[in-house]
């Protein structure tokens, strides 16, 4: 355990360095990537299809269905290098952050202030990815000019923001009624308990919703999604560490 508290520090910068590397270089390969397999063909049949709406009765399901197939025919990987290189810096970006709160000790001994960082950092977060997940796909024009507005996933970014602090207040319960004068380091009891079973139970959900958030993080607006999740995980393990260690045999 000592030699891997000693290796903690090299490991995540070599992490931070490589992840950071690697995102600069998938942003490189998608500015270099072309839109489309063949332009012209995916704008002659752009075209085709928009002709057909230029009638009294156009017939706009069967035009975005036509659009997409030919998004589909044509599609590059630009734009997955691109949400993997947003994904890779964020995640670099997370692990900086992480190594400059260590070093200015701003964290380690203050969990309640860990999780109102956690908990703005996963809304903030949660808001942004409602929002790439929609405007990512337009400003790429991946979605057709005469769909539905995007009003309606605009007006769930608010909603989704509170949704998640509501989450991740009601997760670090035992943080906030537990002092938060002592770091929780506790995951995982030595023996087993019918408390750290239940505290198991409570908290998987939230676990298992984080990591379905993370598994997003190469679409559209992953990025945000993949913090969100971030955010998300770590305040549900501290939470049930702070349960575990104020229930202590």
């Amino acid at each position: 355990m000592i030699v891997l508290m000693r290796l903690e520090r090299p490991i995540l910068i070599i992490l931070f360095i490589g992840l950071s590397l690697s995102g600069f270089g998938l942003l490189y390969a998608a500015a270099t990537t072309p839109w489309h397999s063949d332009a012209d063909a995916y704008f002659a049949r752009l075209g085709e299809i928009r002709q057909s709406l230029d009638r009294p009765d156009p017939d706009f399901t069967t035009a975005s269905r036509q659009f997409h197939a030919n998004q589909a025919h044509h599609r590059t990987h630009k734009w997955l290098y691109a949400d993997l290189g947003y994904a890779a810096i964020a995640w670099g970006g997370l692990i900086g952050a992480w190594l400059i709160a260590r070093a200015a000790h701003m964290l380690g001994q203050t969990p309640r202030l860990r999780m109102v960082v956690m908990i703005a950092l996963g809304s903030i977060s949660a808001g942004l990815m409602i929002f790439c997940s929609a405007m990512h796909p337009m400003g790429r024009y991946q979605v057709p000019e005469w769909g539905d507005s995007i009003g309606i996933p605009m007006m769930a970014i608010v909603p989704t923001m509170l949704m998640f602090a509501f989450i991740g207040l009601i997760a670090a319960i035992p943080i906030w009624v537990g002092g938060g004068a002592t770091v929780p380091n506790q995951l995982i009891w030595r023996t087993p308990h019918w408390w750290s079973l239940l505290a198991t139970l409570l908290y998987l959900p939230i676990i298992l919703l984080g990591g379905l958030l993370i598994f997003y993080f190469w679409s559209p607006g992953g990025w945000a999604s993949l913090m969100t999740g971030f955010a998300l995980v770590w305040i549900a393990l501290e939470g049930r560490a702070a349960a575990l260690t104020a229930r202590e045999p």
